[in-house]
């Protein structure tokens, strides 16, 4: 992380131990900071560092939340109320001067890798699920509400989908092209699919396909999906 930020100093509450705080705010405040775009701007890191001077006179208790990509703290300053019910003074009129050590960090780059991954993954497994007609290992990839607009224009719901996966099966798919793009709580996958062969029997063909993936606990599954026929020239 580069550049300008916004510092917050914290106090931790005495009863409260220095790992009870750093797992806090690292496993529950980071992630509750909205990463979407305001007109303050977005936050583009987080970066948590504790006092490391022990003694009467020590910092101890003493934490710098550094806030990255916004104007005065932006989005995160929506966390303050919630540091403060943990029993923290947040933010304290002033800092107390010492040495500190960062004990944790958030960076939009480093999240948008890992979600990008994980999308790949799960369009990996959709992949190798539908050719290998294998409907127990499709199902709980996709939402309860899923949808799929096949390449002759028919909308079908999850259940009718997974009805025709044992009949699909085998068609010799590849994929390429792949994108992978991020909207806040959502993402949008996009591949040329190309098959070997058709249902009946028929010369395969190249398929343009996106499927919109988005959050369901620590993974993500498919929501909808759409399908159109790249017709050769």
């Amino acid at each position: 992380m580069e550049g300008s930020f916004h510092l917050i100093p914290i106090r931790r509450a005495a009863d409260r131990s220095s790992e009870d705080f750093q797992r806090f705010m690292l496993e529950e405040v980071f992630p509750a900071v909205p990463k979407g775009v305001s007109r303050a701007g977005q936050v583009t890191g987080l970066r948590l560092m504790a006092g490391n001077n022990s003694g009467e006179t020590g910092n101890e208790r003493e934490y710098l939340w550094e806030v990255f990509g916004t104007v005065n703290g932006g989005a995160a300053l929506s966390q303050l109320e919630r540091i403060r019910a943990f029993g923290a003074e947040a933010p304290l009129e002033t800092a107390q001067g010492g040495d500190y050590v960062e004990v944790g960090r958030w960076t939009a780059d480093d999240a948008d890798h890992s979600t990008a991954d994980a999308i790949r993954e799960l369009n990996d497994r959709i992949l190798k699920a539908e050719e290998e007609g294998n409907r127990a290992a499709l199902e709980p990839l996709l939402t309860d509400d899923f949808w799929i607009v096949r390449s002759n224009g028919k909308k079908e719901d999850r259940q009718t989908f997974l009805g025709a996966v044992e009949g699909n099966k085998g068609l010799g798919r590849t994929a390429d092209q792949i994108e992978v793009h991020q909207h806040d709580d959502l993402a949008v996958y996009t591949c040329i699919v190309t098959t070997e062969r058709r249902p009946n029997g028929d010369p395969g063909g190249r398929f343009w396909n996106t499927r919109l993936c988005v959050p369901h606990g620590d993974e993500w599954r498919c929501a909808a999906w759409q399908v159109m026929e790249i017709k050769e020239a």
